[in-house]
């Protein structure tokens, strides 16, 4: 008998998990997400983008720094997207 209210309680959390997964985050917290990345996307695109214009000499070291933190927000919005499938 004990066996069978252990088993039932752990159904009903497993279950209880599941439906709390399911509801996702609010709208307001996703618009805000993809907001700040590409606030952070832009902010690094801009010397990147000055650079290529001829408007900034180039800067190796600023251009590699800024181009690996575009790839890493990128990835991390199409990790956080494809999770929310």
């Amino acid at each position: 008998m004990n066996r069978i209210a252990i088993a039932a309680a752990a159904l009903a959390a497993a279950s209880a998990g599941i439906a709390f997964a399911q509801q996702g985050p609010k709208p307001e917290d996703e618009i805000r997400y993809r907001q700040s990345v590409m606030n952070v996307i832009g902010r690094a695109m801009g010397p990147m983008g000055a650079m290529a214009q001829g408007k900034a000499p180039f800067n190796a070291a600023v251009a590699q720094k800024n181009s690996a933190l575009v790839e890493t927000m990128l990835g991390i919005a199409v990790a956080w997207a494809v999770s929310l499938v």
